[in-house]
């Protein structure tokens, strides 16, 4: 029989503290969980936008950080160099990045095509020709905000799941 309490302790501004009490066979075992305080949305918004690791901030996601060089548009380091979150936790693990990207040029052609609707009453070919010009020259850095929006997705869910241990016994 696996009886599992957990309770929170308060008192630390900058941790989160949660001790987790396992009963298994009248043998109790105590775990202690310690993380760190959930970044604020505007550190997020800031570390997705300055293409830095989503989990110590500091690290470069990109080994060169002109996007314009083609050659290294997509060259990472296989780890952070500060915290040492592993970049790809998995074989095909940028193609979720795909979709983002495809998000945000479509989320960005949708707004400024529709202002230009609401603002004139029609789209001009000149209005949609700088539109077409802004995608095409924007997109090396659509490409890495991409997957910058696509590794602290992937790290906030991962860190949505810490703290919850399962014990299971051994037959």
């Amino acid at each position: 029989m696996i009886l599992k309490t957990q309770q929170r302790l308060k008192g630390l501004p900058k941790l989160l503290l949660t001790v987790t009490k396992v009963t298994i066979n009248q043998r109790c075992f105590v775990y202690i969980c310690i993380l760190q305080k959930q970044p604020t949305m505007r550190k997020r918004l800031w570390t997705i936008l300055s293409l830095k690791c989503p989990r110590c901030h500091e690290g470069k996601l990109f080994e060169n950080p002109n996007p314009y060089n083609i050659n290294d548009i997509d060259k990472m380091p296989s780890h952070c160099p500060k915290c040492n979150l592993n970049y790809e936790p998995e074989v095909g693990f940028w193609y979720g990045a795909m979709f983002v990207s495809y998000s945000v040029t479509a989320v960005f052609l949708i707004f400024t095509l529709g202002f230009s609707l609401i603002a004139w009453g029609s789209i001009s070919r000149t209005y949609l020709w700088i539109c077409i010009a802004f995608v095409l020259l924007g997109w090396p850095y659509v490409f890495r905000l991409s997957r910058s929006i696509w590794l602290t997705i992937s790290q906030y869910v991962d860190s949505l799941g810490k703290g919850k241990q399962e014990v299971s016994e051994k037959k």
